[in-house]
C-alpha cells in the first residue's frame, strides 16, 4: 500500500486511501501535470503471465465508452501490480452513499439510478467479447456531484474475490467459474436492494445454508411490491431464473416505474435524476399532480395563420418481465422476436405516412383541387339521430374555423461533437444545449436567440461555439467553458442557415437567407468580406482544409467557391446541380464538406444524391444515389479519418460510403424520422444524428451498423390525441412515446414517457386518471393525481396496440398483435369480453355513441383489409366489410346511425352500415392530397372531418356527403391525427412538423 503524498508514475501524488482488499488497494490521487484528480485501483498480480493478460484486457477497456463508465484514462505496471487509473467523480462510493443517507433513497431516484447503470452494463456487453462487471464491490460504484451513479472500471479488469461479498452471484464462488452477463445481472441486483433498504442483501453461501433473504419491502414497507419483485428476480441463485440480460432487466425496470407514476416506461432523461446527495432522507416518491404541474417554460411563436378556403368541388401470453412465471420465461426469444415484428409493421405504416407526403410533394404543388374529385357515390343514410345545437350551427356557418393555439414540444436541431468530443451541442427549441460527450449527462443551456436554432459550430480548439436561429439575423459567439455570450454579430438582413469557422479559428462564415455569405474576424468581431452571388437561400458552407478556401451551396442550384484572402469568387471552379424536370430549375443543394485531404467536395441535394466532385475544378467525379428524399443541409460530412463519407437524408437514414470509391458501407436506419443533421466523433469509430420528428439524438457505432445510445429531448411528431371528457385536458401522444398532457385552461403541461407508438395508444378516462400502452405492450390505468392506485390490467394476450374508450368512459377496449379485442369495465377493471374474428394485427377500434357496439380494422392483406363489427355484450359478430383495396389509416363510429367511417391509403373515406357491412358512400381525396391520413366525427354524428397526406383538414356533412370546408396546413406537413372535442367547440389537429394546432369555430 502506498502511503499518501507517495508520488506515483512520476505524476500521480496520492492524496488518501479509498479501501484496501487482499486483491487491490484504491487511492484518491492528483494528476499533477494536468491538476486533475483522479483514482487509481493497485491491482497485485502473482507472475508475470496475469500482468500480461491484465494489460490486454485493460488496453481493451481503454478503448471503450459506456454509458455511467468513469473514464480509463491511463493504466501500467511497477513492480508486480497494475495501476489503473481512471477520473475521480468527486462523490461517494455506495456504502457512503447508504450511510449517508441515513436510510433508503426515495424509490424513483433509486430506479433512475439502477436504469442507467443498466444503459451503462448492455452497451459493455455488447462489445465483443463481452465486457463483464465481475464481483462488484461497493467502491466499484460512485456518485457524482452533479448526479448519477458511476461504474468504475476496476471491477472490469478485476478477477473474482476470495471473500464473501453481498454483490458476488453464487456461482462465482465455485473458483473456476468465470464471470457471465446473468452475474452481473445479479451485482445489479444486491445493488439496487442496497439503494431500496438501506442494507446490502446476504452473501449468496448463506442464503444457499438457509438463511433466508428478508424481501425489501419487510425491511421498509414503502417499496413497491412490483420493485420488490423486480429485485427478488435479480436475485435468484439459479441464474436461469434471472433476467437473461441488463437490457431485459431494464424492461422491466420500466414497467417498475410505470407502475410508480412516474413514467410510462422508457429510459428516463438523465436530467430528471438528482445528485445523491442532495436528496433528503425522508424525500418522498413524486406522483404526477395535474392540479399543479409544471409551468410551460413557454409556447413556441404561432404558426402563420392557415389558409381557410371553400374545398373543391396464438403463443404465450407476453407479460411485463417482472410477472412472468417460469413457463413465461421459457419464451423471452420468441416473444422478443414476435413484439420486434410487431412494431416493426406497425411502424412501417408509420413510416410510409412519411414517405407518401414526400413522394406527393415531389409530384404536385398543392394547389387547389376540382371540385369533382370531391364526388361521391351510394346513397345517403338518411337523417341524423339528435343533432347538437352546437354543430348545427357549425354547419351552418361552413364550419368556419380559426386556429387559436399551437402546441409543440422543443424543436430537435442541429447536432455537433465539440473537436475533442467531450461535448456535444444540440439546437432544442430556441436554446443551445450542451451535452457531455460521453453519457450525454446535460451541462448547461445557451439562452438569447428569438427564434429555433438552426445553425452550429465550434472553434477549431473547442473554446468557442456560434450559433445561429430561425427568425434571427445574428450570429452569436458562447464561451464553452464560461457558458456566456461573448458577442454578435449582426449584419445580415435575413435568419442564419449555416455556420463555419476556418480551420485556424480566426474567422467565421456565415450563410443567410439573404442569400449572401458573410466573413468575420472571431477576435474583434469585425466583417471582412460579404460574399453576393447566389440568388436563393445559402446552403452549407465549409472551409477547405488549408483555410484559403470557402465553399457554399444554395437552394438556387449552384455551389460556388471563394478566395478568402482575396474575397472574390474563384472562376476556375464551376459547379450546378442536375435540372429538376418538374421546374425546369436546378434541384436544390444543401450539405456541403470538403474531404480531409481538401481534394474532393461532397454536395448534398434534395433529389437524394450526394455528388462527390474535384474541389478545385467542379468536375463531378461520381454520385451517390440510394437516398429517397432530400440529403439534409447538415446532413453531409466526411469521418476524420478521411476513409467514410456519411450522409443523412429526411427518409431517416444515414447512409455510408467508402471516401476512396463511393462504393456503399452500409446503411444506418431505425426510427429517427426526417434525421436533420449528423456529426462524426473525433474518432471516426460512431456518430450522432439528430430528427426533430422523432424528438432526439441517435449515437451510431459505424463497425456494428447499431444504434449505441437513444436521447429523447422532447416529444417529436404527435401520433395520438385524446380528450379529457369534460375537455379540460388534451393528451397529446408522441412518435417516441413521449406523452404531454396539457391543462387547456391554464397553459401548463406535464410529461410521461415510456408508451407504444403504434397508433392510439392513450386516453383519458376523466382529467385524472388514464388509460394507455406501454413500450412493453401492457395496459395500464394512471392516477394523475395520485389519489388511487396505478394498475396494470391482467386478461391480455399477446401485445396491445390501439385502443378506445367508450363516450360514458364505462369501458376500454384494447386490440393487439393476434387480431383480438379485450374490453374492460373501468370501475373494476376485470374483463367483460374478448372480442375475435381478425386475422391479423388490430390497428384500430372505436365504439358507437352507447357503447353497445364496436367496430375493429386488421390491415391483414393489406390489399384488402378488413373491419368487424362486434356486439359488445354477446361478442357475437354483426358486420364485416372488406370495401378498401389499400391500409386502413383511421376508424370511427358515428353516433346515432348505423353508420362506420374509414379511411384508407387507396385514397378513399367510406361511409358503411355497421349492422351488415353494405357500403353506403365513399369519397375519394382529390389527387394532390394523396389520401385520407385520419378521421374524426362530432358527438352527435353530423360532421366529419379529414385530414390528408398533403396537410388538408376537410369538412364533410354526415347526412349528404357534401364538404363544408377546408384548412390548408400544407406548409405543416401531413395531418397525422386530429380529434373534435365532445362539444365541437375545439378541433386538434396532430401535423408532422407544427405540433398541435388547435382550432375553435369562427361563430
Amino acid at each position: 500500500m502506498l502511503a499518501p503524498e507517495t508520488t506515483l508514475h512520476d505524476h500521480y501524488r496520492i492524496l488518501a486511501v479509498v479501501a484496501e482488499y487482499d486483491d487491490e488497494v484504491i487511492y484518491r490521487a492528483l494528476d499533477t501535470r494536468h491538476a486533475l484528480r483522479v483514482m487509481i485501483a493497485q491491482l497485485p498480480q502473482p507472475d508475470a503471465h496475469a500482468l500480461t493478460d491484465v494489460q490486454a484486457l485493460t488496453t481493451q477497456i481503454a478503448s471503450v465508452e459506456a454509458p455511467m463508465l468513469l473514464r480509463l484514462h491511463d493504466h501500467f505496471v511497477q513492480g508486480v501490480s497494475y495501476f489503473v487509473v481512471t477520473d475521480d467523480p468527486v462523490g461517494q462510493s455506495l456504502d457512503q452513499v447508504a450511510l449517508q443517507q441515513d436510510g433508503p433513497l426515495p424509490e424513483a431516484t433509486v430506479l433512475a439510478y439502477v436504469e442507467q447503470l443498466l444503459n451503462g452494463l448492455d452497451h459493455l456487453h455488447k462489445h465483443s467479447p463481452p465486457l463483464l462487471a465481475g464481483d462488484l464491490r461497493p467502491t466499484d460504484l460512485w456518485s457524482a456531484l452533479d448526479g448519477g451513479l458511476f461504474l468504475a472500471p476496476f471491477a472490469l479488469v478485476r478477477h473474482v474475490g476470495r471473500d464473501r461479498s453481498p454483490y458476488r452471484a453464487p456461482e462465482l464462488y465455485d473458483l473456476h467459474a468465470e464471470p457471465t452477463i446473468t452475474s452481473d445481472v445479479y451485482a445489479i441486483g444486491a445493488v439496487l436492494y442496497q439503494l431500496l433498504t438501506g442494507l446490502a442483501p446476504l452473501p449468496a453461501p448463506e442464503r444457499q445454508a438457509g438463511t433466508m433473504l428478508d424481501a425489501p419491502r419487510v425491511i421498509h414497507p414503502r417499496v413497491s411490491v412490483l420493485a420488490e419483485q423486480l429485485v427478488l428476480r435479480s436475485l435468484e441463485l439459479k441464474p436461469v431464473n434471472r433476467y437473461q440480460s441488463a437490457r431485459e432487466m431494464r424492461s422491466a425496470l420500466h414497467a417498475v416505474r410505470l407502475m410508480a407514476g412516474q413514467t410510462l416506461g422508457a429510459v428516463a432523461s438523465v436530467e430528471s435524476v438528482q445528485p445523491l446527495g442532495a436528496v433528503p432522507a425522508s424525500a418522498p416518491v413524486q406522483m404526477l399532480a395535474p392540479a399543479v404541474p409544471p409551468e410551460i417554460t413557454g409556447p413556441l411563436p404561432p404558426a402563420p395563420p392557415p389558409v381557410l378556403s371553400p374545398p373543391s368541388s396464438g403463443t404465450t401470453p407476453s407479460r411485463l418481465a417482472s410477472t412472468q412465471s417460469a413457463a413465461d420465461r421459457s419464451h423471452t426469444l420468441l416473444l422478443a422476436l414476435t413484439t420486434a415484428l410487431v412494431i416493426i409493421a406497425l411502424f412501417i405504416c408509420v413510416l410510409g405516412l412519411w414517405l407518401g407526403f414526400l413522394v406527393l410533394r415531389e409530384r404536385t404543388a398543392f394547389s387547389g383541387s376540382d371540385s369533382a374529385a370531391l364526388g361521391t357515390s351510394g346513397r345517403a343514410t338518411g337523417v341524423v339521430g339528435t343533432p347538437d345545437p352546437t354543430t348545427i350551427a357549425l354547419i351552418q356557418a361552413g364550419a368556419s374555423f380559426t386556429q387559436t393555439r399551437q402546441l409543440r414540444d422543443e424543436r430537435v436541431g442541429v447536432v455537433l461533437y465539440s473537436p475533442d468530443g467531450a461535448l456535444i451541442a444540440t439546437g432544442l427549441g430556441r436554446t443551445v444545449e450542451l451535452r457531455t460527450g460521453t453519457n450525454f449527462a446535460p451541462l448547461a443551456r445557451l439562452e438569447g436567440h428569438v427564434g429555433d436554432v438552426s445553425a452550429l459550430a465550434f472553434a477549431p480548439d473547442g473554446r468557442i461555439l456560434a450559433s445561429g436561429a430561425q427568425d434571427d439575423p445574428r450570429v452569436y459567439l458562447w464561451d464553452v467553458m464560461s457558458r456566456r455570450q461573448i458577442r454578435q454579430f449582426e449584419g445580415h438582413t435575413g435568419w442564419i442557415r449555416s455556420l463555419a469557422f476556418s480551420p485556424d479559428g480566426s474567422l467565421l462564415a456565415s450563410g443567410s437567407t439573404d442569400a449572401t455569405v458573410m466573413l468575420w474576424e472571431v477576435a474583434s468581431g469585425r466583417l471582412l468580406a460579404t460574399f453576393s452571388g447566389h440568388r436563393d437561400y445559402l446552403g452549407n458552407l465549409a472551409f477547405s482544409p488549408d483555410g484559403t478556401t470557402l465553399a457554399s451551396a444554395s437552394r438556387d442550384g449552384t455551389v460556388r467557391m471563394w478566395d478568402v484572402a482575396g474575397g472574390r469568387e474563384r472562376t476556375t471552379f464551376a459547379y450546378t446541380g442536375p435540372i429538376n424536370p418538374t421546374s425546369g430549375e436546378p434541384y436544390w443543394l444543401t450539405g456541403l464538406a470538403f474531404s480531409p485531404d481538401g481534394r474532393q467536395l461532397a454536395v448534398g441535394s434534395v433529389n437524394g444524391s450526394v455528388y462527390v466532385l474535384e474541389a478545385a475544378t467542379g468536375q463531378l467525379v461520381y454520385e451517390l444515389q440510394g437516398h429517397q428524399s432530400w440529403v439534409g443541409m447538415r446532413g453531409v460530412s466526411f469521418s476524420p479519418d478521411g476513409t467514410t463519407l456519411a450522409s443523412a437524408s429526411l427518409d431517416g437514414s444515414v447512409r455510408l460510403w467508402d471516401a476512396r470509391n463511393g462504393a456503399s458501407r452500409g446503411t444506418l436506419s431505425e426510427q429517427g424520422l426526417q434525421l436533420f443533421s449528423l456529426s462524426w466523433h473525433p474518432d471516426s469509430t460512431r456518430l450522432i444524428a439528430s430528427s426533430d420528428t422523432a424528438g432526439g439524438l441517435t449515437v451510431w457505432d459505424i463497425q456494428q451498423g447499431l444504434a449505441q445510445q437513444h436521447i429523447l429531448l422532447s416529444q417529436g411528431a404527435v401520433i395520438a390525441l385524446a380528450y379529457a371528457p369534460d375537455g379540460s385536458l388534451l393528451g397529446t401522444g408522441g412518435i417516441n412515446g413521449i406523452v404531454n398532457l396539457h391543462q387547456l385552461a391554464t397553459g401548463r403541461q406535464q410529461t410521461l414517457s415510456g408508451g407504444s407508438p403504434t397508433g392510439q395508444y392513450l386516453a383519458l378516462l376523466s382529467p385524472t386518471r388514464m388509460v394507455a400502452i406501454n413500450e412493453d405492450g401492457a395496459l395500464v390505468v394512471l392516477s394523475l393525481d395520485g389519489a388511487s392506485h396505478n394498475r396494470q390490467l391482467a386478461g391480455l394476450a399477446g401485445r396491445a396496440v390501439t385502443l378506445d374508450v367508450s363516450a360514458d368512459r364505462q369501458r376500454i377496449a384494447v386490440g393487439n398483435n393476434r387480431g383480438e379485442v379485450v374490453i374492460w369495465h373501468t370501475d373494476t377493471l376485470d374483463v367483460q369480453q374478448t372480442l375475435r374474428g381478425l386475422s391479423g394485427t388490430v390497428l384500430a377500434v372505436a365504439f358507437s355513441d352507447d357503447g353497445r357496439t364496436l367496430a375493429a380494422a386488421s390491415n391483414t392483406p393489406s390489399e384488402r383489409p378488413e373491419i368487424m363489427v362486434w356486439n359488445v355484450a354477446s361478442g357475437v359478430q354483426q358486420g364485416l366489410f372488406r370495401g378498401h383495396s389499400a391500409p386502413i389509416t383511421a376508424l370511427r363510429m358515428i353516433a346515432g346511425q348505423d353508420l362506420v367511417a374509414s379511411t384508407s391509403r387507396d385514397g378513399t373515406l367510406k361511409l358503411w352500415r355497421a349492422s351488415d357491412g353494405a357500403e353506403v358512400r365513399s369519397i375519394e381525396a382529390p389527387p394532390d392530397d394523396g389520401w385520407f391520413t385520419s378521421v374524426t366525427v362530432s358527438a352527435d354524428g353530423s360532421l366529419i372531418a379529414t385530414g390528408s397526406l398533403a396537410g388538408r383538414v376537410t369538412f364533410w356533412e354526415t347526412a349528404t356527403g357534401t364538404p363544408l370546408n377546408q384548412i390548408d396546413l400544407a406548409s405543416s406537413g401531413p395531418i397525422l391525427n386530429l380529434l373534435l372535442r365532445t362539444d365541437s367547440r375545439q378541433l386538434a389537429i396532430a401535423t408532422r412538423d407544427a405540433g398541435v394546432l388547435l382550432f375553435e369555430p369562427e361563430f
